[in-house]
């Protein structure tokens, strides 16, 4: 009797979700016989080979990690039964800041004043929502901060490690025009506010969702504080507001903290039992984590030389800070455990 062993023909890529992401990214990849048998599959971007992912491929899906030096460029997937190409490229961005917030995980259908527990920690709208509306409030994903007439939005809580340059995406509302938008930031725990343009107007807003850019450069705590131009309160134009972004900043020698350890990303993210570091150098690096109030969640401890940490079996899902230090300074990053 005689035993045949029929081999599956060679991969193929049908599609991959998301298109586009910054290092860290989780991809996955559809397609046929993309994990044959107990056989793996290496995954390159652009040419780049992807970090290891642990969940357990199958012959129809992989997931794979965008990894540190990918640039944007078409998926390759090998394996023993031979190659496939993406038809389309994967776009690698630039990593969102220390301090993020894109309002996706908020829920607020109202106007009357209340606080939002959202990703980056709690936010107070008043005289605004989370608008979700398409062709009328502008966001980039599905949700956005919407403004009327003496609205406000304000961090309810700190951001350490002071703030060097403030990101906001801005459009107005719909067709509507007129109104603006002031960015404001306070040293001393909301108290008091100072605004970001210095002598400069406001922006002028169109219906297209822009960035703008703000220098800060504040150390220590900071929160921020966007209020809408128009002060006549529960009034129309209205705008939108998304993807608020601090970046780190501290005094010392003449740097910012966000030149500490600038390649350092931790993935996948969301995670669920392990976080992969890369770009903390060769010193050793100790780590820790807390959660939006600061409360220690984990100890200290020295990573691994793998760069590997395991986060604790008894950790709730949630949004928790990673705190990075090693001889070059310390960075803090936000991981989400599922």
């Amino acid at each position: 009797m005689r035993f045949f062993t029929i081999n599956p023909g060679p991969p193929t890529i049908t599609r991959f979700t998301p298109t586009s992401g910054p290092v860290g990214t989780t991809v996955t990849i559809n397609g046929t016989n993309l994990a044959p048998g107990s056989f793996g599959s290496t995954v390159f971007f652009n040419g780049t080979q992807a970090a290891p992912y642990p969940r357990t491929p199958s012959p129809t899906e992989v997931n794979a990690v965008v990894p540190v030096g990918a640039t944007t460029g078409l998926i390759t997937l090998t394996n023993p039964n031979g190659a496939a190409v993406s038809a389309i490229p994967f776009t690698v961005t630039a990593s969102p800041p220390p301090f993020f917030e894109d309002f996706e995980t908020g829920t607020k259908t109202g106007y009357a004043p209340a606080s939002v527990q959202l990703q980056s920690g709690g936010w107070t709208f008043g005289e605004a929502l989370i608008g979700t509306t398409a062709n009328a409030d502008k966001f980039n994903g599905a949700k956005s901060a919407r403004l009327r007439g003496g609205g406000y939005i304000e961090m309810d809580s700190d951001k350490p490690n002071g703030a060097g340059v403030v990101t906001v995406s801005a459009a107005s509302y719909a067709t509507e025009s007129g109104a603006s938008f002031v960015p404001e930031i306070s040293t001393d725990g909301g108290v008091t506010y100072t605004s970001l343009l210095g002598t400069s107007s406001p922006p002028t807003l169109t219906s297209t969702l822009t960035q703008y850019s703000f220098t800060a450069n504040r150390t220590g705590n900071v929160r921020l504080r966007f209020s809408s131009t128009n002060t006549a309160p529960a009034t129309n134009p209205r705008i939108n507001l998304d993807d608020i972004g601090i970046t780190d900043y501290r005094l010392g020698s003449g740097t910012q903290a966000g030149q500490v350890m600038p390649q350092l990303q931790a993935y996948p993210n969301p995670a669920r039992q392990q976080v992969q570091l890369s770009g903390t150098g060769t010193s050793p690096t100790q780590v820790s984590l807390a959660d939006l109030l600061g409360r220690e969640v984990m100890p200290s401890l020295l990573l691994p030389a793998s760069q590997l940490l395991s986060l604790p079996a008894a950790l709730p899902a949630g949004t928790y800070l990673l705190r990075v230090r090693n001889a070059k300074g310390q960075r803090t990053l936000r991981i989400v455990k599922e």
